[in-house]
């Protein structure tokens, strides 16, 4: 049986959706902690606090502070993408796909930096990165084999097609909105809605209760899913 890398992946990441906070949670402390911190120290306080927090707590914090980052000071996003996944591998997907989401012209170099700072996580990163923007699989590997040749394209494409994303959370952190995995061979299933309901189909795309997505490059949406 064909096994599947697993990739967990916050829903707020992949359908930007609607943030419901009742209260105070580890992502938005953390955001709360880069107020005041200057271009040349974001890096290592990022580091610092990811590290400082529980493993189930890190896609959620690292999700936010990258995109927080992505948002307020783009110039030294690529550095703190590659400063997470050094520090922790298992974030580099988390984190490359946070800075693309935001700043999905870019998805190339943050790709690179994830990859070049976690190479065995190449794949996940590929699949993650292509799913938030409109950059192929493909596309993505033949970057990365470019500046890394230890990295073969064909291979690592390969590998990213065979990563499954899951999610994490629930309903009371994002609304709305699906995440997709590669389906397994012969299967109609494209991914899940919030609630968990398996889809099939084609995708629609998701917007905020208003209609208007604000956390979302106007160009996301044209691409599809």
């Amino acid at each position: 049986m064909k096994k599947f890398a697993q990739v967990a992946v916050l829903a707020a990441l992949m359908t930007g959706g609607v943030a419901v906070q009742a209260k105070e949670t580890p992502a938005s402390a953390a955001v709360k902690s880069l107020v005041g911190v200057s271009a040349p120290e974001m890096a290592a306080t990022v580091v610092k606090v990811v590290q400082a927090t529980p493993n189930a707590n890190r896609p959620a914090v690292v999700a936010a502070m990258v995109r927080k980052v992505a948002k307020t000071n783009p110039a030294v996003t690529r550095s703190v993408v590659s400063a997470i996944s050094k520090a922790d591998p298992s974030m580099a997907a988390v984190a490359a796909a946070s800075a693309s989401s935001v700043i999905p012209g870019s998805v190339g170099d943050f790709v690179v930096a994830a990859c070049g700072a976690a190479p065995e996580k190449a794949a996940e990163i590929v699949a993650l990165c292509s799913k938030v923007t409109v950059a192929s699989q493909a596309a993505l590997a033949e970057t990365v084999a470019k500046v890394n040749p230890a990295l073969n394209a064909v291979t690592l494409t390969r590998d990213a097609g065979a990563v499954r994303v899951t999610v994490t959370g629930s309903a009371s952190q994002a609304t709305g909105g699906f995440v997709f995995y590669t389906p397994p061979i012969g299967g109609l299933n494209i991914g899940f809605q919030m609630d968990g309901t398996e889809i099939s189909g084609d995708p629609t795309k998701v917007t905020s209760e208003d209609a208007h997505d604000t956390d979302r490059d106007p160009n996301y949406a044209k691409a599809g899913s």
